[in-house]
């Protein structure tokens, strides 16, 4: 389905400022939460590349897309630099199960010492979800994860 959303669905825009260091060896990295979208359509902030609401990129019936807009900082680094993939080091846990970005809102950015990067990763989510919880670093190492509560309302 295309078109305005009804008012009962416009997104949400909520601001977050939510932030945490990941304890990652080597690498001094604090993800910061600035807001967080809730709605039907696709969220493309002004800022971002092609910053715009895409009416024609709504979400299914019985779900909504959740945004977390985020600030990536490394101070320090062990290493010439890495890729920050999204898609492999960040999801979502929607009352509990994890969900993971979509591949076209996962960007693939270097980061290197004292550089930062502003991050959007969206998911969608069923309507009903009370709970949902981001989770960022390696996902196969817990203990170097952070997890942000975000809030839906």
């Amino acid at each position: 389905m295309s078109g305005a959303p009804r008012d009962d669905e416009a997104n949400q825009v909520i601001e977050a400022n939510l932030d945490a260091d990941l304890a990652i060896p080597g690498i001094q990295m604090t993800w910061t939460v600035g807001s967080v979208f809730v709605g039907r359509d696709w969220p493309l902030p002004v800022g971002f590349k092609g910053g715009t609401l895409v009416p024609g990129a709504r979400a299914s019936e019985g779900t909504r897309l959740v945004g977390a807009v985020a600030r990536v900082e490394v101070a320090g680094c062990d290493c010439p630099g890495g890729v920050l993939d999204q898609a492999g080091s960040a999801r979502l846990l929607v009352d509990g199960t994890p969900h993971t970005a979509a591949a076209a809102s996962s960007s693939r950015a270097i980061l290197q010492a004292q550089s930062f990067s502003e991050v959007m990763l969206v998911f969608e989510v069923p309507a009903s979800a009370a709970s949902v919880i981001l989770q960022v670093g390696p996902l196969e190492q817990p203990d170097q994860q952070a997890r942000f509560e975000l809030p839906l309302d």
